[in-house]
Parts: structure tokens; sequence; C-alpha cells
């Protein structure tokens, strides 16, 4: 920043008195700050009775640092006793009270602790600390025991809606999360008291009503406003925009919550929205307004639909506010112990700091002493201060007061943060002033912010500079990712052909990131801190997410795999990357010789040193053309010794077997070491990016030290084949960042791409809302019939919190175009933004208006235009000639239909399929069929709970026996053994089929592995084969074999028998198969648990 001041900040540093500065990014307000800190002191103020706050530990060290040198500066110029002064104040600058709000606290609190009533000697502790969450954990023990010894009406009424699974966990990670969100208020203890005393019925109407109403005048000025396009559009368009503006106008009309419901519930459907082909822009952007204007009223009517009569809402919040009552007697007591077992071990957290300080500031004495302390107070950051900040803050107050902040980069509202008090100061204090010449931004980042944040925010100073730049304008352009997107489906871990025949995943976003990075580097910035123009380097951009994971992990991904040196605190999954499954496949090949997939991936391997066409003339050999691709490589070996393809692979299956006898006795770390020292690493290391590979290799090897090859396979399995890994590529790496973590920071490129993400608010998710307006807002239960109800209450709060996330993600727009200092490009999924008005956006994207910002997307011919080609190590290919290449090549291949075939199948796939899910999801046990209650009980307990105790039971003895065996034993958790009621267990295995066991010979949960043509899984499946996997609950062997599967279902014996035949007779040929004997030897039935029936199948 420039060191001579403008006129605005002039004016801040030289006025005197109580002073708020809205300052807008990069208009160097800390700068101020301390510049008007060195004007006092070298006025002649003391430095001693100044107290300066800032928010972090580094912003409060440069503060001291500007200050000490200007105090030897004014040391150097001065004589005599203003010298001698000034030296007395280098002297006392040590001791000067600049600091966090913390750091300030705590001295506070220990030197009146004799008032605050607290150890003098106490620590601090997190609440995420070790010891924190012990004292926390202590204190919820001794909180629970009280209220169960009480048995109080309202700790049981939280038992009956809060108490699953047999266990309190729920209630108690209910209480810890409220606890947390009441402390953040200052007088958190009589809210709590106070809560639930109140419905809020009334206020919530209003406040839904009045919401309700914003919208409707949004929808009604929205369509005036483009009711001339719509006259030259047509009859259509106007009719539908005269009906919702009737619409939204009867709404308004109405007198209260529940007679706006009667209105619309009257309401006809609205007429279908027309359509404009080659629409000019003001059309589209016509077109948009309308469709957003009938989903907002579609929305309102909704909404309003969906309340129950008055009478019933009314009761329904009635019954809330005895649960919210019963909520905040529990945190109060856990309060109470908590702040006990914190006296004990003579620890305060951060949270007791401000309370302490807020309590010892209402003591008069200590009041006194403290303004006649500090004559001047100085607070940066100011949008970000919590309401027991404030009232801190605000209880400090001097003859001096200098607040600075923007309310539009206040972003942390979910650590506590409220900006409004920023707001309401600019309104109370005696001078309000504005800092709005950015020293940072290129005028063409500027111009942009100012188009997108006028209409945004209300009172906006638009920001002016960028002289610095001179002729160098920057630039700014928006990019639209093409609509036709592939579908990103899972992985699911079974190997197929086409997830191994090509290169990492790819995502439009992240491609296209990618393709501006690479761009970039072909650029030159201007470096107005320097006064020249300067090569852009990977350093020198950074791409900012909304969120860690999501969008930055594909922006990483699509980076790394080009090559790009990456530094992210988003993880990405080590097992997408080519290293990873290059050693994953070899591991797998080396603990099960007989998977295809994995051996054909070692043979092309740097180790295995074959090739392609090797492969290829080994199964187009006679005898390699049918069977497993490994017989046909042994045979083809048998065939021809001397053939040159054969001594490799002879050599290959040497190499193999002395491999996987060393994976039997190393651990999966050894073994992967051994495989990169034979020829991996190298080749690993050849590829693009080479040394970011290998440290994601290095990421997976150290996962797999101390375990087996196996063990180490199963873990990643478990994990859904996740290894995360956060990149560092050093100072020459692209940044991934999110936007939080990038205020206070600028970049000379910045690419923003983080605009589609949804907001979480608007919603209830949670299971209890909390805000500042209705606190805790719980549902209603109706414990009898076990059903749960929202609330007018519940919808206000939901409403209320969404209004705070909109201006909150508003702020973060702006914190994140605002830190580019020359380039900025905004990457979006799609054009049209789909909010009527940005008061009702619920994603980023919403707030941008499109018309008024189409000079800034980038045209179609660089949207479409290919990335520049990635570097080589060696040399460029010659484009010419591998077109020519493909065009011979690449036809189509001629058993596609093969291709989409999973290689291995189990019983759950084929019930998915059968169902219509043809996507890989989560596996699940196919014994458990709909989840209907029993009893009290649900299908899922109880039936895990009985095929558990099927499992292991010795047919023929006393169900009361076996089951007290099973407990003790520990075959049966003791859950598991209250599921379990004696006399069902005696109907059970009453069941014809299970009474006749005692005596015969059984084998139980047996697993097997066959192949079988597709064709008798899935109707019209190529003529391929597929592996089969399956477990069979009991086999009862003899003369014949007879297959019993335990079911626990609600549905008919027809019903069953239909849904699981083609399963049963898979297990009889997988048994005929296994055991050698015909078919028509294998007997089958199906056990209903559920209904204590046998079904012949």
């Amino acid at each position: 920043m420039s060191a001579v001041m403008t006129p605005e900040q002039q004016k801040a540093v030289a006025a005197r008195g109580k002073i708020i500065v809205s300052a807008s990014a990069g208009s160097g307000k800390t700068f101020v700050m301390i510049e008007r800190l060195v004007s006092l002191i070298l006025g002649g103020e003391d430095v001693r009775r100044i107290l300066a706050v800032t928010f972090t530990n580094k912003a409060a060290s440069q503060m001291r640092e500007r200050l000490r040198l200007a105090l030897l500066k004014g040391i150097a110029e001065r004589e005599g006793a203003e010298r001698e002064r000034l030296k007395d104040q280098l002297a006392a600058l040590p001791l000067a009270e600049i600091s966090t709000i913390h750091a300030f606290c705590g001295r506070l609190v220990r030197t009146y602790f004799y008032a605050a009533g607290v150890d003098p000697a106490f620590r601090i502790t997190g609440a995420e600390d070790a010891e924190g969450m012990e004292l926390s954990a202590r204190a919820m023990d001794a909180a629970f025991e009280e209220a169960y010894r009480e048995k109080s009406g309202g700790f049981s009424a939280l038992l009956s809606v809060y108490f699953r699974r047999r266990k309190d966990s729920a209630l108690r990670k209910l209480v810890l999360g409220l606890h947390k969100k009441a402390r953040g208020l200052p007088d958190y203890e009589r809210l709590l008291t106070d809560m639930g005393t109140s419905d809020r019925f009334d206020e919530a109407c209003e406040g839904i009503m009045s919401d309700m109403i914003m919208r409707a005048d949004m929808v009604i000025g929205g369509l005036a406003r483009y009711g001339h396009v719509y006259a030259a559009l047509g009859e259509k368009f106007v009719s539908l925009a005269q009906e919702l503006t009737s619409a939204c106008a009867l709404l308004k009309g109405q007198g209260d919550l529940f007679a706006m419901r009667d209105a619309a519930l009257s309401l006809p459907p609205f007429a279908r929205m027309p359509v404009k082909r080659n629409a000019s822009e003001e059309e589209r952007a016509a077109i948009a307004c309308l469709s957003g204007a009938k989903k907002a009223v579609g929305a309102i009517a909704e909404e309003l639909g969906a309340l129950s009569s008055r009478e019933e809402e009314a009761q329904r919040c009635r019954n809330a506010s005895q649960t919210a009552a019963a909520l905040g007697k529990l945190v109060l007591a856990y309060d109470r112990y908590y702040a006990r077992e914190k006296a004990e071990a003579g620890v305060l957290d951060y949270d007791d700091l401000e309370h302490e300080a807020l309590r010892l500031l209402d003591n008069g004495a200590v009041c006194a002493e403290l303004a006649e302390k500090y004559r001047a107070v100085f607070v940066d950051e100011y949008q970000d201060v919590n309401p027991v900040q404030e009232d801190i803050l605000s209880r400090l107050s001097g003859e001096e007061v200098f607040l600075v902040g923007d309310a539009k980069q206040a972003i942390y509202g979910f650590r506590g943060s409220r900006s409004r008090y920023f707001t309401e100061k600019t309104h109370q204090l005696p001078v309000s002033l504005d800092l709005s010449v950015n020293f940072r931004s290129a005028p063409a980042v500027l111009d942009a912010v100012n188009l997108v944040f006028a209409p945004l925010v209300e009172g906006y100073v638009p920001m002016r500079g960028g002289e610095r730049y001179g002729t160098h304008a920057g630039e700014v352009k928006f990019w639209l990712l093409p609509r036709e997107k592939a579908e990103r489906t899972p992985p699911d871990r079974v190997y197929s052909v086409m997830e191994h025949a090509g290169e990492e995943e790819s995502d439009p976003l992240g491609e296209r990131v990618a393709g501006l990075v690479e761009e970039e580097l072909g650029k030159t910035w201007y470096d107005a801190d320097a006064g020249c123009e300067k090569k852009v380097t990977l350093g020198d951009i950074a791409v900012l997410t909304r969120r860690r994971g999501g969008e930055a992990q594909l922006v990483a991904r699509a980076l790394l795999s080009r090559g790009i040196p990456v530094t992210t605190a988003a993880e990405v999954n080590v097992c997408d990357f080519f290293e990873a499954r290059l050693l994953i496949d070899w591991l797998s090949f080396l603990d099960n010789g007989q998977q295809d997939i994995p051996f054909a991936t070692a043979l092309l391997s740097a180790v295995g040193g074959l090739t392609e066409a090797d492969l290829t003339r080994v199964r187009l050999a006679p005898e390699g053309k049918t069977g497993p691709f490994r017989e046909a490589c042994a045979a083809f070996c048998s065939a021809h010794p001397a053939d040159p393809t054969a001594k490799k692979l002879q050599a290959f299956f040497r190499m193999a077997e002395e491999l996987r006898a060393h994976s039997r006795v190393r651990t999966a770390a050894e073994v992967m070491n051994e495989l990169l020292a034979l020829g991996l690493e190298a080749q690993i290391a050849a590829r693009p990016g080479g040394g970011s590979r290998l440290a994601r290799v290095r990421r997976l090897v150290a996962e797999g030290a101390d375990v087996s090859v196996n063990a180490f396979l199963s873990r990643l399995k478990a994990t859904g084949y996740f290894l995360g890994f956060a990149e560092s590529g050093g100072e020459d790496s692209v940044k991934i960042v999110t936007m939080h973590a990038s205020k206070g920071l600028e970049y000379p490129v910045v690419i923003l791409a983080g605009t589609d993400v949804r907001f979480r608010s608007g919603g209830e998710q949670d299971e209890v809302l909390w805000t500042d307006k209705f606190l805790a807002a719980p549902k209603a239960y109706d414990v009898e019939n076990k059903l749960s109800y929202t609330t007018v209450v519940r919808r206000a709060s939901a409403l209320y919190a969404l209004a705070e996330e909109r201006k909150e993600e508003c702020n973060l727009l702006y914190v994140g175009m605002t830190r580019a200092k020359y380039r900025l490009h905004i990457v979006f999924r799609e054009r049209e933004g789909g909010a009527l008005s940005p008061l009702l956006a619920t994603r980023g994207a919403e707030f941008f208006d499109f018309q008024a910002c189409a000079h800034l997307f980038a045209a179609e011919e660089e949207t479409a235009r290919r990335a520049p080609a990635r570097r080589a190590l060696v040399y460029r290919p010659d484009e010419a000639l591998r077109d020519a290449v493909l065009a011979v090549y690449g036809r189509p291949y001629a058993f596609e239909a093969s291709t989409r075939l999973r290689v291995k199948s189990s019983a759950t796939d084929l019930l998915r399929a059968r169902r219509g899910e043809l996507l890989p999801g989560r596996e699940e046990d196919t014994f458990l069929d709909e989840e209907e209650p029993f009893g009290g009980r649900t299908s899922v307990e109880a039936g895990i709970a009985y095929h558990a105790f099927l499992q292991h039971v010795r047919f023929g003895a006393q169900p009361e026996e076996e089951l007290a065996r099973m407990l003790r034993e520990g075959l049966l958790t003791a859950e598991q053994g209250a599921l379990l009621d004696p006399g069902e267990l005696q109907k059970i295995l009453s069941v014809p089929c299970l009474a006749a066991l005692p005596g015969k010979r059984i084998l139980r949960e047996q697993t097997f592995l066959m192949r079988l043509p597709a064709g008798e899984m899935t109707e019209g499946a190529p003529d391929d084969e597929i592996v089969f996997q399956g477990a069979i609950d009991l086999l009862v062997c003899g003369e014949t074999y007879e297959v019993i599967d335990y079911k626990y279902s609600v549905l008919t014996d027809g019903a069953l028998a239909e849904k699981y035949g083609v399963q049963i007779a898979l297990y009889k040929k997988a048994v005929a198969h296994v055991m050698g004997v015909r078919e028509d030897a294998v007997r089958a039935r199906i056990v209903n648990i559920a209904r204590c029936r046998e079904i012949p199948m």
C-alpha cells in the first residue's frame, strides 16, 4: 500500500472522539488504525492508557512492532523533554495492552481474581482439548445421574423422545450442542431458565407471515419490472404474469397466517411456463424472472398448505415449549456441574474468560477503575465480535474510541460473530467514516465487484482506486461449464474393464479450472508494488472454494492429474490416482492370483515388463481364446516355451511367486517398497507430476506399515477405498483455499470455484434448531403414536437462520472476489441464477445479475476451446499423425455390452437390479427386508438379533439356556439379548424344518464364489461369465442337501418366494456345483422369522 495517505485515511487518523470506520476490502484499515494509534502517542497520549484489541495474535504483534518503529523515529527527530517522554513510552511498550480479546479478558480476570472469585493461578483449556473434554464428560455424567435420581416429568419426557437404541447418547450430544450455542449469549443462564415458558406462537406466526409477504412483494415487483417484455413476448407470458401477481395480491390481503393458508389452498393450478426460442438477453432475463416467480409463489403456497389448523399448530407449539423447557433445565444442570469441575481443576475455558470479564465489568468499582485506566480504546475487525464481546467492549468506552471493520466481510457467524453490532454502531457513534479507496486490486476487478454488490448491499459505497495500475486494467472473466455433464457415481471397488481402461476420473469443474491455470502460465500480470510486469507463476494463482471437500477435491485431482503441484488443506483421495491403483492392483494380484484385472495390470507394469501387444498375442493364440486370461497365459507358455513372449511370462511367474512368498511374511509397506525398487517408482516418476505422485505413494505405503497385505487390502475395502492426503506443493504451487481461509490474503490471479454450493439453512435438518431470536426450537412429539411434527416456531427459526446465512454467504462472495489483485475468473455450472431476487438466493451464483454481467462471460469459442497441450517429458506428439491414427483405429468396440458388465456380483446386487436400482451402492444384508414395526421393535434391530441367535444356537436345546449361554460367551450383545423373547424363540425353533435339525450334519454361514453365465442372473445380458458370490445361512447335508435361508419380513409367503426366487435358485446351483451333485438333489426353504413360517422353494 502507498505510504501517502488518501484524504479519507487522513480524516480517519486526525479525527478525535468516538469514531467508527467502515473500510472496504484492500483499503488499508489496519494501517489507518495503527497510524491513528501512533498519532495519539506522538501527540502526548500515554501508551499505558490505551487498549488495542485485535482478533489475531499476528495482527497484535504487527501493531506493536509498527508502534515501536514509530517511537524510534520520533525519538530520533525530537529533543529535550519530548524526546525523554517518547523514550519512556518506548520502555513501556512491552506492557502496552495490545492483544486479542481473549488475552485482554484473561488479564482482567487475573487482575481482579478476588472479585471474580477464581483461582489467580488458573489455567486456560479449550473445550476440545483432552482435559476440557474429560471435565465435560464428568460434568455430563453428573448432570444425568442427578436427572435420573430426580425422575422429573420433564426429563422423563426427554427420554421418551431422545432415548434411542437403549442409550441416552443422542440426548447428551444435544445438551452439549445447546450449551455451546447458549454460551455465546451474555445472559445465557437467564435465557435457559426462561426457555419454554412461552410457546412464542404468535411471534412465530407473524415472522412467517412477514416472510411470505416479503416474497410476494418481490414477485409483484419483479414481474412489473419486465411487464413490457412480457407484452412483447405474447399473451401466454402476460397471462401467467397476471396469474402470479393476482395470487400474491390475494395472499397479501389476508389478515393472519391461517387466513393466508386458506387462501393458498383455494388457488387454482398455474398455467405452464411458456417457451421462447432464440431469446435476447433482456428476454432471457424476463423469462428467468417469470420462472423464478412461479417457483416462488408455488413454494409459498406449498409452505402455507403444509400448515395445520390454528388450534393444532398452537397445541404443537405448547408441546414443543415443554420439551424446550426440559432441555433448558438439563443444559443448566450440565453447566453447573461443568463449572464445578473446572473450578476444582483450576481451569477456565475461552467462554469463561469472556463471561467472567463481563461480570467484572458489571462491578461498579472495577468498571470505574478501568474507565480511569483506559482513555482510548481501539478495536480492529469489529464486524467479527460476538454478543458477549460486544457487551464487554461497549462497557470499555473511553474518551477516545476507534472501531474499524467492514460489515461486508463478516463471515464468521458459525463462530458466533454478529455483524449487526457493527452496523448499529455506525448509527450510534458521533462520527462514522468510510474508506473506499482500494489499494489491492486492478480497475477491472474493482468494477466487477461494484457491479455485483451495489444492488446487493444497502448503502454500498463503491470502491475506488486502481490508479497504481496505470494503463494495466486487469481482467475479470466468467466461465460457464458445459451443460452435458457425465453422471458421477461412487466407485464400488469391484474391478471393471471400463474403470481401468483410462486415466483418473475427470469433472467439468476441475477440468475447467485446470485449463485456466495452464492458460495463466503463459500470461503476465502487473505488480503495482514493484511497478513492473511479471510472468504468472503457479504460486501466483489461488483457487477459492466454498468448502474443503467437494469442489476443492475435484479441482485438486484435476490439477494433480496434469502434473501441476498443489497446496491445499482439502484432502484428496490417494486411491483415485493411477499410481495408487497400480500398487493396489499388484497387492491384489499377490494376495489372490485368480483375478484377471490385477494380473493384467501387473503384467503391463514396469515390473511385469510385458506390452499390450504381448497380451494381445497371447489372447489371439488358439490355446488362449477361451477361459480366464491367467489360464491362457499358462497354456501359451506350455505350447510355445521358446517364444520370447512366453519367456517373459515365465520370468514374470517366477518373480511373482517369489513376491507372493514375501507377501506372506512381510508387511504391506515392505512389499510395496520392494515393488517400487523393482521399477514401479521409476514408472510413476516418469509420468506428469512425478514428484507429487511419489508423495501420494509414500502416503499409501505409510498406511501399510505393520499390517499384512491381506489386512491392508481389507482395510482399504472397509473405507470404500478412501485414503485422504493433503497436498503441499511448496511455494511454487497453486493454492486451493476456502473463501473463509482466504480472508486477509491476496493473490495476483484468483479463480473462484465455489458459487454453486447450496446453502445449508432453510431446512429443518437439526433435531433442535437454535437461533438468537427463538433459542431452542424442538419438534412436537406424539409419544403414544410415535409421531413427530414441525412447529411454526421451527419454521420461523429456519427462515431466520436462512436470512442470516444469506447475508454471510453474500459477504463470503465479496471476500472471495476482493482477494484478486490483477485477474479474476469465476466459474459457474449454469447461467440462469434461478432466484427471483438475491434476497431469496439459495447458492452463491444467485447473487449475480447475469444480465448486467453479460459482458463478463467468456465467448463461446473461448469456453469450447481445448485446454493447452500437456507438457511432456521428452517430446510433443505430432497432433496430425495422432488424429490420423485415431481415425483408422478408433472403431466402435464390438463387445460394448460386456464392458458394462460387473466382473463380480452378489445376491444384494441381484436384488437391487431386480428393483431397478442399477447403480452400485452400499452393501446391504438381504436377510433384512422391510423396516416396519413389530411389537415396538424395528425389523432391523430385532431381525439382526434373531439372526445372530440362529447363527449360534444348538438346535434341540432350550431357548432360555441357549440365550443365557450366548450372552455369557459374548456371542450376543446385551442390547440384542434384550430384544429376544424366549417365547418367540421357541416358536421359531418349532418351525418344522428347524425342529428336524437335531442329529443332522449342518453347515452354517457357508460362503461361496462361483462362475456362471451372466444371462442366468440378468435377462438379456451378454454371453460372458461373471463371478457370483453369496453366503448360505444354513446347509443341511445328507443323502440330499437342503438350503435354509433366513428372512425377517412382513411380506406374504408368495411375495417372499417371488422376490427371492432367483437368489435361492442360484444358491441351489452353487451347492450342486460345490458338492458335485445334480441340482435336483438340492432343496431349499426360506424361514421367515418374523412370521415363524417356512416357505418351500
